[in-house]
């Protein structure tokens, strides 16, 4: 993956203990000089939303990914779970902003939930 150092953020997907099990979304949008960050959380469930359902929750962020091939690659990392217990994993893929959403629009508001998972 190549990075345009102006516009390309990494969005990150893993499975939320502390909320139920949901699979929360976030982009940290502090490298695109705006505070804080932007998040999609998805029904709790056992597999990672599929890369579709990922796509349309980034699209509600006011982002695309940054690699337009199709599938859209997503890097996983395995970590210790906050429970101690086995390990939890987070998925990281490169995103930029929506042309729109750098016009001064603003970043459209979290999108519905998506019940579309897929195994890891």
């Amino acid at each position: 993956m190549t990075i345009d150092r102006l516009t390309d953020v990494a969005a990150f997907l893993s499975p939320q203990e502390s909320a139920g099990g949901v699979w929360r979304l976030w982009v940290d949008t502090t490298l695109l000089k705006e505070a804080g960050v932007v998040q999609h959380d998805f029904p709790a469930g056992p597999t990672a939303p599929t890369v579709a359902a990922r796509i349309r929750a980034l699209a509600a962020l006011g982002f695309v990914p940054a690699d337009p091939t199709p599938g859209l690659v997503w890097r996983w990392t395995e970590l210790p779970s906050l429970s101690g217990e086995g390990v939890t994993v987070v998925g990281e893929t490169l995103v930029r902003p929506l042309p729109e959403a750098t016009e001064g629009t603003g970043r459209s508001g979290v999108g519905a939930a998506q019940n579309d998972h897929c195994r890891t």
